[in-house]
């Protein structure tokens, strides 16, 4: 091998070296690139996962604030539940004796409606008897006015006959009879009853024994 064969050898090893050393340099270059993306990526990825470590805190205590709300309205929720249920119940033993109340107070009002009922059917009763013996009682009463009228006209005629002393023991005895006659009907109770005190008046025993 000649020495400009060497030289040119040489030339191309130094161009090849040179050429290496440009691409060390570049790797370097490059790999310092890509060292710094992956520390900023790192460092991304730490304040990512910094970030979601965060989140995941926040989360976490979110659900243990709803977790913890959700307990208490629950407790909440089933005192209120007792308490409406204590309520109902009460009020359902309330109207139950209300109902039974209702019962009792319907039984009561039939019961006296009954008792009212058989009342007036015993008061109608004595009514009626009470109107027939009135009416019964009026009869001889108007038989015994009947009867009067004709006792005063046969002592009228015996008076127009009669001497003085005679006439006026009639008059007398008349105007006892007269007395008697105009007597309202309620307080004759019964034709026997005026007939017993019209037969026991001294003056008009007395009268009558005076005239026989």
């Amino acid at each position: 091998m000649g020495k400009k064969e060497l030289e040119r050898t040489i030339d191309l090893l130094k161009k090849e070296i040179n050429r290496l050393h440009q691409d060390l340099l570049q790797l370097r270059n490059d790999l310092k690139v890509e060292r710094t993306k992956s520390l900023d990526l790192n460092l991304a990825l730490n304040d990512k996962e910094q970030e979601i470590c965060n989140l995941q805190k926040e989360y976490d205590q979110g659900m243990k604030d709803i977790s913890s709300r959700v307990l208490l309205l629950e407790g909440n929720f089933r005192k209120e539940q007792t308490e409406i249920l204590a309520i109902l119940e009460s009020k359902d033993q309330a109207i139950e004796q209300l109902r039974e109340e209702l019962c009792a107070r319907d039984k009561c009002l039939e019961e006296r409606a009954k008792q009212f009922d058989e009342f007036k059917t015993q008061t109608q009763k004595e009514l009626k008897a009470r109107d027939k013996k009135i009416a019964s009682q009026w009869r001889e009463l108007e038989g015994y006015r009947g009867a009067n009228n004709k006792f005063l006209g046969a002592l009228n005629q015996l008076r127009s006959s009669s001497p003085p002393l005679v006439q006026r023991s009639v008059s007398n005895i008349t105007k006892s009879c007269q007395e008697m006659h105009s007597t309202k009907p309620r307080n004759a109770i019964t034709p026997n009853a005026s007939r017993k005190k019209f037969r026991g008046s001294s003056d008009w025993r007395e009268e009558l024994s005076a005239f026989f």
